[in-house]
């Protein structure tokens, strides 16, 4: 016993162990959860799969009897014409003259025999005749191996098609295949061009639309063939009288040939449709009759189909199941909404039930959490007696004893910064030492007055002389760190006029600026050593006329600059190694001027959210975009 006690309170244990891992409002809605709303669910999608099972089956068996019953009416049209083409060859007159006709074909010169052109003229006209009721029958000839006979009207107006190639017709599968028949009718689709019928003697294709019928024609008393009777149908006389057979629901109903589809009935044009190169008709021309199911562009067809006796006509009948089956899905959507509807009210009522637990809980959890974001004045107020208001209490003068230990951190923080500060700006003294060379602008002037004294008047060289010392004196000028973007664009066309001295293409700056320059500060030298970058690395190999274009712009209270030169660019391989070297951030102890420059300078005074980014295409040319906070004429205080 004591062993049972022992293992109920283990378990017991374990499973209010496993339970308290979560919070108790989710511990509850799952609960009512399994309770209520899984075995709701549950009934509502077996009841649904069930009903679809029956609608699938109904359909299939329903769809099945159209097929066959369009099949039927199919074959009752093609028998009307079979009738009436043995109404023509019961006709003893006309079989007396084709005999006639036939026992005169066999003596030399017979086309102007005129008993063999009566007879033949007769008989014609007993062809158009048989026509005339009929609006589907395009042609009706009698064809001989000797002759065809065409239908004339009263006229003697030739009506209906003609054989350009005779000889070509007898040794075509029409005529095979009915001297095979041995008198039966036989069926061809030829919905697609013809090229041994025409229209007219001058006709140069086919006809095209049809279906065509061929009876082989006897002597009654000799049994000697006498020739064939060919019907060529416009396709119509199908379709027409089969529309009111076809499915006016979510498919389509085609006939189709061995070659094509000939044609849809009702033709539905959101239900699925048959191509001539489709998966579908290759199935369906594999066999004579059946059904079956497939996924064709994501949607789910039902195909049931049925050949013809008397031709290779199917016909074929397309169902999307899914539009079928579309009332089906809104019913279960309703029934999972109701269900969603319990659900959301179960929520409702263990909310309420755990709200009296959970809210002190969520109160104490919600101050442990902005006391984690920082927020050290935090305190948590929950009035009662239980154990949470002792939890609530150890949690406040924990909050106490942080936030005063916090203060004294803060406050030797604060010194550190200071000393920083006091370091980074030694350091950005140092930098901009580098650029202040007085003894060459002093030098380089009294070269410039001698030559001017030698000569007696302006040189190249003295003016040469005269920008360069103006470049000097831009560089060296004192008690200003920061100075206006017109006065740094001067700074960089001055030392572009310098450059271009010795350039025999000459170097063009353009400029692009947003903002009035007079009105904003930027560090001073700025822009030259970017132009001085594109100079030197950009133009070594001349691509194109050299440009250089300053670009600038205000998004808010930041100055966008960019520095674009159209010159080589460089591979990715040195742009991943420079952009390195930027983000390193070491201070050039060189005397030169360059990008890490300036990027430095950036970040010792604006911090290392500010600085210069570079891109760069290989044969394209170079961007380099300095991005800085607003600084005003007037304020000229840093922003770090």
């Amino acid at each position: 016993m004591a062993n049972i006690r022992q293992f109920r309170k283990k378990t017991h244990t374990a499973i209010n162990n496993f339970f308290r891992r979560v919070p108790i409002f989710p511990r509850l809605f799952c609960v009512m959860l399994l309770l209520t709303v899984v075995p709701t669910t549950l009934v509502t999608l077996i009841s649904f799969h069930s009903y679809v099972a029956e609608i699938k089956e109904n359909t299939e068996h329903f769809i099945s009897l159209l097929v066959g019953n369009i099949s039927v009416q199919v074959k009752e049209r093609q028998e009307t014409y079979e009738r009436s083409a043995r109404a023509f060859y019961s006709d003893g007159e006309m079989m007396d003259l084709l005999e006639q006709n036939a026992q005169l074909a066999l003596e030399s010169g017979f086309q102007t025999n005129s008993t063999y052109l009566q007879n033949k003229h007769l008989v014609e006209r007993r062809l158009f005749d048989m026509t005339e009721s009929s609006k589907y029958v395009l042609n009706l000839q009698f064809i001989t191996d000797y002759d065809q006979y065409c239908m004339r009207n009263s006229n003697n107006e030739q009506r209906g098609c003609v054989l350009h190639d005779l000889q070509g017709f007898l040794h075509s599968n029409y005529y095979q295949k009915t001297l095979y028949e041995k008198g039966y009718p036989c069926w061809f689709d030829t919905t697609q061009v013809d090229d041994l019928i025409y229209k007219y003697d001058y006709s140069t294709s086919g006809t095209l639309d049809t279906l065509t019928m061929t009876v082989a024609v006897y002597s009654p008393q000799s049994r000697e063939l006498l020739g064939i009777l060919m019907y060529n149908l416009d396709r119509r006389f199908l379709t027409q009288s089969l529309t009111n057979y076809a499915f006016y629901g979510t498919g389509n109903t085609f006939l189709v040939g061995r070659d094509s589809v000939i044609s849809t009935l009702n033709p539905n044009l959101k239900a699925p449709l048959l191509s001539d190169e489709s998966s579908i008709q290759t199935r369906v021309l594999a066999g004579s009759s059946g059904s079956f199911t497939l996924e064709d562009d994501g949607r789910n067809l039902f195909v049931s189909f049925q050949k013809s006796a008397k031709m290779d006509l199917y016909v074929v009948h397309i169902v999307d199941m899914d539009t079928l089956l579309e009332p089906a899905y809104s019913i279960r959507n309703k029934c999972l909404f109701l269900v969603f509807l319990v659900l959301l009210l179960c929520i409702i009522l263990a909310r309420c039930t755990a709200r009296s637990i959970s809210d002190p809980l969520r109160s104490l959890v919600g101050s442990m959490e902005r006391f984690g974001r920082n927020e050290f004045q935090e305190r948590c107020t929950v009035d009662g007696r239980d154990e949470l208001t002792v939890v609530s209490a150890g949690f406040n003068q924990m909050a106490e004893d942080t936030e005063r230990m916090v203060d004294e951190i803060v406050t030797a923080n604060l010194r550190q910064k200071t000393l920083e500060l006091s370091k980074a700006t030694a350091e950005l003294n140092a930098l901009q030492m580098q650029i202040r060379p007085h003894f060459l602008y002093n030098t380089l002037d009294l070269i410039r007055w001698e030559m001017i004294r030698i000569v007696g008047d302006e040189s190249s060289a003295s003016r040469m002389l005269d920008s360069f010392c103006q470049l000097m004196r831009m560089s060296i000028k004192k008690g200003e760190e920061l100075v206006s973007v017109a006065s740094e664009l001067e700074h960089a066309q001055v030392y572009l006029d310098v450059v271009n001295f010795r350039n025999t293409e000459k170097i063009q700056l353009l400029t692009s600026i947003e903002f009035d320059t007079d009105a904003f500060l930027i560090p001073k030298l700025t822009l030259q050593p970017l132009i001085e970058n594109a100079v030197v690395h950009g133009f070594k190999k001349h691509i194109r006329p050299p440009e250089i274009h300053i670009r600038g712009w205000q998004i808010k209270n930041i100055l966008m600059i960019t520095v674009t030169d159209n010159g080589q660019g460089m591979p990715a391989d040195e742009l991943d190694a420079l952009r390195r070297n930027l983000s390193a951030g070491e201070v050039l102890e060189e005397s030169s001027i360059g990008l890490r420059n300036v990027n430095q300078r950036f970040k010792l005074r604006y911090g290392d959210s500010y600085g210069v980014s570079v891109e760069s295409v290989q044969d394209m040319g170079t961007e380099i975009t300095l991005r800085l906070p607003l600084s005003e004429q007037g304020k000229k205080e840093d922003c770090i």
